[in-house]
């Protein structure tokens, strides 16, 4: 141990002359000089290469250093070296270069180096100080930390008194008010300790007034940057030394048992007058400083935000970082700890009292079995993240992936062009058939079967307005079995769905002539669903379809929904938590329920029957599509026999609709009027369906008009807009639209009030 003289050796001359050498060798090493310099050591503050210090000396420097440190966020080395010849110049270029090369004070340039330069004996030399910019900012320029030097520094080298030299300069130090407290972000809190600085002292021998105003800087965020292993910073001077000392002791043991890091930061705040400030304060803090392990998140962070220096009144908060709440303190235990330990001793200005009591219930809390539970937490929720999301997401979609595969794909069946059967299969309806082209039940299949009663003269639809527009009124119609085209018509039968539409319009309220009205005929919306799954169940019972698509795609949307809802769950308690793991997971469920609910509106599926089926109905679309591109009229379509079994004008524009062609269809009608219109034709070939019209329509019910006729669609207007006819037409079984109320508000809330949290704190 340096300073004690050891014990006496006898040795042989050839041995002692050996270890002499070996002794030479090694001084010559340790006196080899810098720049450069050797790599600094961790935790290491007070360098004595020259070995000019006594152990007593060197630990009482050290000490100072750090109570540097701690009070102005600084950080100090002090390098004694052996450099003969060396003068006062050659020292400031070595703390220059040693500043730079150890990067002393970080980024932020908050950092001095006390260079001394010595002779062979070690008893004087010269010596020197340099700085980094942020240190000049805040404490000293680089006169008055000239000054510093030629009164206590170089005095001291010269005499030899190296220790003394040292001990004066960092007392001087110690005792400066800083002319700031804020500096650059982004150092980073070392491992060994989290990060605190007061200030207060008279300045240092040869400054000048102006170079230690005692002014304090801007309150934070953004917060000055933390020094290696200070956990207290005391910027609004309320704790006293033996405060601070006991509350850097008690942190320390509580990192060194647990791995929990903890700060403790007092700051000059007036405008932080409410506890969400200050808890906003003391979140920034942490993670401004990443305040806990990362992975861990077992910060604490005690704030005080005051409404002057040393004062009596402010906030406080004790804001746990995900980790620490969900493991030590929850945000209710911290808040009893304010409450009954805090703010009694608060009240009374008792600032230390109500730190040190604070600290007494945190110290008891952080326990190992605690740390052990919060180890094995991050354990799972490293696997949660890691394992159990991903396999979770893949599980699940696969789940859906294997039975839509199994069965809800549509078997593979050819579709050329040059398919086509003699006539759908007889069961096979207009409505039927749109089910089968979309693969479930929509409103095209409702207005198909609108259509399909229409042109069998059950009923008629009018426009109330005298004009098109996207609402009718509906009109019963006394069967009749005169005409020939409606005999056509009825030759192929209906299905259960049709009837029970047909059956529920007839059960309507309607007025003596069979009129049910535009209000009257919202009431038929109940009765869609119904019409749907009665259509859906006879694809089914006719070997087209599977299973009911309806009934399939919500069964899976329920799937679906229950997905989302499970990782809506886990993502508040992922959030509540500060859990990677468990919002991996939430993640992966909503994604997986995102997923399945795409895939349910694939899941019907046809037979292979259905999808010869729908090969035909895609061969008769193509057929009817070229034909209509050609035609003048619909009679054209059904006189050119590219559909054999349709009969009548009504029955190729039923089917037409039925097969998605309904843009094709009043394409052809407007040719129809428009040659009628130049004389081209006769009118009797211009057809029109008779059952839409104005008012005038009631006690018609043929199948087709012609464009003279004064009764049908055009008779409000010779310009046709077929396209709003099967518009209002589609808004048959509509639902009336739900009425909102009016005057005050309904009680509902922003949803801003739950979630995050981490603090526990108020007013005193």
């Amino acid at each position: 141990m340096r300073g004690r003289r050891g014990p006496f050796l006898w040795l042989p001359r050839s041995a002692a002359a050996a270890l002499a050498l070996l002794a030479v060798a090694g001084l010559g090493q340790a006196l080899a000089a810098g720049p450069p310099f050797p790599d600094p050591e961790a935790g290491k503050s007070v360098y004595d290469t020259a070995n000019v210090l006594p152990r007593a000396a060197e630990d009482a420097a050290g000490d100072l250093v750090r109570e540097i440190a701690r009070k102005h966020a600084v950080r100090v080395v002090v390098y004694t070296q052996r450099k003969p010849d060396a003068d006062t110049a050659v020292a400031k270029v070595d703390a220059a270069a040693l500043l730079e090369q150890w990067q002393v004070g970080g980024s932020a340039g908050n950092g001095m180096v006390l260079m001394f330069d010595l002779g062979p004996a070690g008893r004087e030399g010269v010596a020197a100080i340099a700085a980094g910019p942020g240190f000049h900012e805040r404490f000293l320029d680089e006169r008055a930390l000239e000054a510093l030097a030629g009164s206590l520094v170089e005095p001291g080298a010269e005499a030899g008194d190296i220790p003394g030299a040292i001990t004066e300069t960092l007392s001087a130090l110690s005792a400066l008010r800083a002319t700031a407290t804020t500096g650059p972000s982004g150092s980073v809190v070392p491992s060994g300790a989290s990060p605190r600085p007061s200030g207060s002292g008279s300045p240092l021998p040869g400054a000048t007034p102006s170079a230690v105003p005692a002014a304090s800087g801007p309150a934070g965020p953004p917060y000055p940057a933390p020094v290696e292993n200070v956990v207290v910073y005391d910027f609004a001077n309320i704790f006293e030394p033996v405060t601070e000392s006991t509350l850097t002791a008690t942190i320390a043991t509580i990192e060194q048992r647990t791995g929990a890091e903890i700060v403790v930061y007092s700051q000059v705040k007036p405008e932080s007058d409410t506890s969400e400030e200050a808890e906003r304060d003391a979140a920034a803090l942490i993670d401004q400083w990443g305040i806990g392990r990362k992975g861990f998140d077992d910060g604490l962070a005690i704030l005080f935000d005051m409404d002057q220096p040393s004062g009596t009144h402010g906030q406080v908060q004790l804001f746990g970082a995900p980790g620490y709440r969900a493991t030590y303190l929850s945000d209710r235990e911290r808040q009893e700890i304010f409450e009954k330990e805090m703010l009694p001793l608060l009240g009374t200005g008792d600032m230390d009292g109500a730190v040190l009591a604070a600290m007494r219930r945190i110290d008891s809390a952080t326990t190992p079995e605690h740390a052990a539970s919060l180890n094995q937490a991050r354990q799972l929720d490293g696997a949660m993240g890691l394992l159990v999301a991903p396999g979770l997401l893949m599980l699940l979609v696969g789940w859906a992936g294997w039975h839509w595969l199994r069965y809800g794909r549509d078997p593979e069946y050819l579709d050329d062009p040059s398919i086509l059967m003699p006539a759908p299969p007889r069961d096979l309806t207009a409505a039927t058939g749109a089910l089968i082209m979309e693969g479930r039940a929509t409103r095209l299949a409702l207005t198909t079967a609108m259509l399909d009663l229409a042109s069998r003269g059950e009923l008629a639809f009018i426009d109330e307005s005298g004009k098109l527009s996207k609402k009718v009124s509906l009109q019963l119609l006394e069967p009749r079995t005169n005409d020939p085209q409606l005999a056509r018509a009825r030759r192929r039968p209906l299905s259960e769905a049709e009837e029970y539409a047909l059956g529920q319009l007839h059960g309507m309220p309607h007025h003596a002539d069979g009129v049910i009205s535009q209000e009257d005929l919202l009431g038929f919306g109940a009765s869609v669903g119904d019409f749907d799954r009665k259509l859906e169940r006879h694809a089914v019972a006719k070997g087209w379809l599977r299973d009911e698509p309806g009934k399939v795609t919500n069964r899976w949307a329920g799937w679906a929904f229950i997905e989302v809802i499970a990782g809506v769950v886990v993502l508040a308690v992922a959030l509540a938590l500060g859990s990677q793991g468990f919002l991996l997971t939430a993640l992966g469920l909503i994604a997986a329920g995102i997923a399945t609910f795409i895939i349910a509106r694939q899941m019907p599926a046809r037979t292979m029957a259905g999808a010869m089926i729908r090969a035909m109905l895609q061969a008769y679309q193509r057929t009817l599509r070229k034909t209509m591109e050609l035609a003048r009229s619909m009679q054209q379509v059904v006189e050119s026999r590219a559909a054999p079994w349709l009969e009548t004008p009504d029955q190729a524009l039923v089917w037409s609709v039925a097969l998605g062609l309904r843009e094709d269809v009043q394409r052809v009608l407007a040719r129809s009027v428009e040659d009628a219109q130049a004389g081209n034709t006769a009118s009797s070939q211009a057809w029109l369906p008779a059952w839409y019209g104005g008012s005038a329509l009631t006690g018609t019910g043929t199948g087709g008009g012609s464009l003279d006729s004064t009764t049908g669609l055009f008779s409000s207007s010779v310009i046709p807009n077929v396209d709003s006819m099967f518009a209002a037409v589609g808004t048959i079984g509509d639902s009336p639209s739900s009425s909102g109320s009016s005057g005050g508000f309904s009680g509902g809330s922003s949803g801003g009030g739950g979630g995050g949290g981490g603090g526990a704190g108020g007013g005193f």
